[in-house]
């Protein structure tokens, strides 16, 4: 039977693991909508077509994969 401090040693493992996946949607959430909300307004108060919304979606999509990748780099804790 495992003891009460291996218990919630087990637990932080999975809460740590949680709060890593939450922040990994954030981030991807942020980035993309950012991208594609200011591409939106842009192209409205400048009257051009879909053009700032395609690169500033894209833009967004890329920013949010390297925040990701960098996110999920092993950190150095020494």
């Amino acid at each position: 039977m495992l003891s009460q401090s291996k218990l919630m040693d087990h637990d932080k493992g999975y809460l740590k693991y949680l709060a890593l996946v939450g922040e990994v949607g954030l981030v991807l959430v942020v980035c993309i909508g950012g991208g594609l909300l200011a591409g939106v307004l842009l192209d409205r108060w400048l009257g051009i077509g879909p053009a700032l919304t395609l690169v500033l979606l894209f833009a967004g999509i890329a920013a949010g994969f390297i925040q990701v990748y960098r996110l999920l780099l092993p950190r150095n804790t020494q």
